[in-house]
C-alpha cells in the first residue's frame, strides 16, 4: 500500500517540480529561523523586566513605584503581547511540523526517483548493449550477404558463359541444318533429273524397237529380246535408284528429326536458363 502511494506520489511530480520544491523548501527554511529569531528576541524583550534606574531595596518603596509605573493600558499591552507570542510559537511549532513532515515525504520521493534514476540507467545500458549487439550481428550478417552475392555472381556469370556457349552450339546445329536442306534439295534433284533421263532413254528404245518391228520383221525376235534385256537393266537401274533414294530420302528425314531433337532441347534449355537467370536477379 505504502509502495502504491508513493508511486501514485512520484508520478504527479516531475524532476525538475521537486527542484522547486527543494528551493522553496530551503527558503521556507531561511524563513522559519528568521521568524524563530524574532519571537526569541521579542519574548526575551517581554519577560525581561524594565525597571527605573533609581531601584531601591525597600520592598515597599519598590511596590509603589511599580504601582505608579504600570497602568491598565500597560498591563493590556503586555498581555497581548504574550498572547501573540504564544500564538506565534504555536503556529511555529504546526509549521515545523508540517515542514518535518514534508521532508520526511520529500526524501521518500528522492528515494524512489534516485531508485527510478538508476533503474532507468540500467535500462539505458542494456538497450546500448543490446543495440551494440545487433550492430554486431548485422555485420555479420552483412559479410554473409556479401559471399552469398558474390556467390550468385559467381554462378550468375557462369550461366552467362553456358548461354553463349549454348548460343554457339544452336548457331552450328541451325547452319548443318541448312546445309542439310540444301543437300537433301540437291540430291532430290539429281534424282529426278535421272530419272527423267531413264524414262526418256526408255521411250527412245521403245520407239527404236516399233521401228526395227516396222522395218525388219526377221530381225525382230533378235532386237526384241536385245531390247527387253535392255528395258530390264534400265528397270533394274530405275528401281535401284529409287531404292537409293528413298533410302537417302529416309536417312535425311531421320536426320532432320533428330537435329530437330537437339535444336527443340537446346531452345528448351536455353529458355530455362534464361528464366533462372531472371529469377535469381529478381531474388
Amino acid at each position: 500500500m505504502n509502495n502504491e502511494e508513493d508511486g501514485q506520489l512520484t508520478s504527479r511530480y516531475s524532476y525538475q517540480d521537486f527542484l522547486e520544491l527543494l528551493s522553496t523548501y530551503e527558503g521556507e527554511l531561511q524563513a522559519r529561523d528568521v521568524i524563530i529569531d524574532c519571537l526569541l528576541k521579542k519574548q526575551q524583550l517581554t519577560s525581561t523586566p524594565n525597571l527605573p534606574s533609581n531601584s531601591t531595596p525597600n520592598a515597599l518603596e519598590s511596590l509603589v513605584r511599580d504601582s505608579t509605573y504600570i497602568d491598565s493600558s500597560s498591563l493590556q499591552s503586555v498581555n497581548r503581547c504574550c498572547s501573540s507570542c504564544s500564538n506565534n510559537l504555536l503556529s511555529t511549532a504546526k509549521f515545523l511540523l508540517s515542514q518535518r513532515e514534508a521532508d520526511i515525504k520529500i526524501e521518500k520521493c528522492l528515494n524512489l526517483l534516485t531508485q527510478r534514476h538508476s533503474k532507468y540507467m540500467e535500462e539505458l545500458a542494456e538497450k546500448h548493449k543490446h543495440i551494440l549487439g545487433i550492430a554486431k550481428g548485422e555485420d555479420g550478417y552483412i559479410k554473409e550477404l556479401e559471399v552469398e552475392r558474390n556467390q550468385l555472381f559467381e554462378q550468375l556469370k557462369n550461366r552467362q558463359d553456358d548461354l553463349t556457349e549454348l548460343e554457339e552450339e544452336k548457331t552450328k546445329i541451325e547452319q548443318k541444318y541448312l546445309e542439310e536442306r540444301e543437300r537433301e534439295k540437291l540430291l532430290v534433284l539429281f534424282l529426278l533429273e535421272e530419272r527423267g533421263k531413264l524414262l526418256q532413254e526408255i521411250g527412245e528404245l521403245k520407239v527404236v524397237n516399233k521401228a526395227s518391228t516396222v522395218s525388219a520383221p526377221s530381225e525382230s525376235s533378235c532386237t526384241t529380246s536385245s531390247n527387253d534385256s535392255n528395258l530390264k537393266l534400265l528397270y533394274a537401274n530405275l528401281e535401284e535408284e529409287n531404292k537409293q533414294l528413298h533410302k537417302s530420302l529416309r536417312h535425311v528425314h531421320s536426320e532432320k528429326s533428330i537435329l530437330q531433337k537437339r535444336l527443340d532441347f537446346l531452345l528448351r534449355d536455353l529458355q530455362q536458363n534464361e528464366f533462372q537467370r531472371q529469377f535469381h536477379f529478381l531474388q
